[in-house]
Order: C-alpha cells, then structure tokens, then sequence
C-alpha cells in the first residue's frame, strides 16, 4: 500500500530521496481534464523516481469563502473514493474545508467505485463520516447509486441516516419501484446524477502526471480520491464557484517494466 508524503521541499532537492512513496494533489475548477494540464504544464520536469511530492494549484482558481458570506452559502461535496479508507475521506474533507477557507460543509457524498466493495468497507469509512457529523464538521451526509438492498442495510445499520442517494438512470428516466417505495418510507431523498461510472480512471490519471514528468516517471500513479465540490447561494440557488480537488500516489517501491 502507498504511503503519501507531503513534502513543500523543492524536487531538485528531493532528488537522492529513495521514498516509500509519493503524493500528488491538484486543485482545480471546473473541467478537469483541461485544466490539469494548464495546471501542470509550467512544472519543472521531473527525471527522478524519488521525488516525493508534487503539489498544483493556481490562485485563480482559489474560491475561498469571506466569513461574512458563509451564512448565506450551501456547500456540497462530492467525494470518489477509490479505497475504502476512514483517514482518505476525512482528509478528502479537511481539504475541501481548506480549500474553501470554511469549517464545515452543509452535505458530503460519498460515490463507491464502479468495483464493489464490501459492506465492511463502506462500515469503515461511514463511522468516519459520523464522527465528522457529531463534531459538525458535515451537517448531512448520503450517498451515490446504492440499489434497494444495499441502501436498506446501510440505514439500518448506521446511527447517522443516510438521507440523500443519487442514482445514475443508465437507461430510462424511472426509478426502481422498490427503491422508490423504500426511500419514501424512510424519507431519503433520490436524485439522478449523470456522472461517469469512473471520473478519473487510473491511465488517463498517468497521462496527466507525464505532463509534469517523464513518461516513465509517471507509471504506478494512481488516483486516490476526487472530490468535487459546488458552492451555492442559499436563497437563490446559484452557482457560486464549482471545482475539483484530486489526491494521488505512487508506491516508488513498485519496480517499472
């Protein structure tokens, strides 16, 4: 498993370093494929396998919120969780927070990926995503394209409900009856979303990468996580500021073709 170092040292520094690991994040706004290359794009090339961080972000794309408009502001955030992992998402959450220049978020969402996981992994990271709702980090959580089954043993399981699923209609633009009718009961809300079953996939993750390094350099990275979040004015239901926010790793002990 890849261990993430975040490191501020310059990578001509960091040349000699036979890390564990490495961790990329990006922020962005908006499209995501574009806009990680124009992020990268003015990064020094890396010639070493040991560099053990690289992090891109651009002011203009910063959307921090003033304190005196937070009152009047509601934030979503999505997060693509590839690893069932308590300490990713919360920290998936600490960086939208900090990127934002806010403490809590009204709603988080939490998307599987397109492999299932097993019930025990999606225990694993909601207890964290209770505790981040008893310290009121998060005021409401839910989750993306849960079938009947799969949402019914959840909310019956968990001490924080899930009261949002967002369901993907693949084909047409009706919901399942039984999850219909089990969702009414329970007073969770289903709403569709059209995004892709995997919004960052691990080859198109190291293309990105190879911007910024050599294409041999970028091989082993993989996506950790996306979040995506979308600021709101409350009263009025306008977009203030949309983006993106990605967390990836590289186990350098991995050997290359």
């Amino acid at each position: 498993m890849p261990t993430d170092v975040t490191s501020k040292t310059p990578p001509s520094e960091q040349s000699s370093l036979a890390a564990a690991s490495a961790s990329f994040k990006l922020q962005m706004s908006a499209h995501y494929g574009d806009l990680y290359k124009e992020l990268l794009s003015g990064r020094k090339k890396f010639l070493s396998n040991y560099a053990t961080s690289v992090e891109c972000a651009d002011e203009k794309f910063a959307q921090k919120i003033p304190d005196e408009d937070r009152d009047h502001m509601k934030i979503t955030v999505k997060i693509f969780l590839r690893i069932p992992s308590a300490t990713e998402v919360e920290e998936a959450v600490e960086k939208a927070c900090e990127e934002l220049g806010v403490h809590h978020l009204e709603k988080v969402l939490l998307s599987l990926p397109d492999k299932k996981w097993s019930f025990d992994d999606l225990q694993t990271v909601w207890e964290k995503l209770e505790c981040l709702v008893e310290s009121e980090k998060i005021y409401g959580i839910g989750v993306a394209d849960l079938d009947k089954s799969q949402l019914e043993q959840l909310y019956e399981w968990a001490k924080v409900k899930p009261y949002i699923n967002q369901v993907i209609l693949d084909s047409c633009c009706v919901m399942p009856a039984e999850l219909t009718e089990y969702a009414k009961e329970r007073d969770i809300r289903l709403l569709t979303h059209n995004d892709p079953k995997e919004i960052l996939s691990e080859k198109k993750f190291q293309g990105l990468i190879s911007t910024a390094m050599t294409s041999h350099d970028s091989d082993n990275w993989q996506p950790v996580w996306v979040v995506r979040y979308t600021v709101l004015f409350k009263w009025r239901g306008i977009v203030k500021a949309k983006g993106y926010i990605v967390k990836g790793s590289k186990d350098t002990k991995k050997k290359l073709p």
